[in-house]
């Protein structure tokens, strides 16, 4: 499974990256054919913004979620995902 990150308004560094990609491979388990996972990483003042969309077994998810922090932001957007 791919992971895209784009950044729209901000920076992501490559810890945050690493912390995303391993926090959103574990989707994978869920889906015979997950080919890839975008990921859009919007900053403001005191918020962070996460949209995940994910491309699997032929359907789309997508998730967004805001938090002070871009961890609590990554794990609460996969596990809206996991939910799903």
């Amino acid at each position: 499974m791919d992971l895209l990150v784009r950044n729209a308004e901000g920076n992501l560094s490559e810890h945050d990256r690493d912390y995303a990609a391993k926090k959103l491979g574990k989707l994978d388990r869920y889906f015979n054919s997950a080919q890839k996972v975008e990921m859009v990483h919007i900053e403001r003042k005191l918020d962070h913004r996460i949209e995940v969309t994910v491309f699997a077994d032929g359907m789309t998810l997508r998730g967004e979620e805001s938090d002070s922090s871009v961890h609590a932001a990554i794990d609460k957007v996969a596990n809206k995902l996991e939910n799903r």
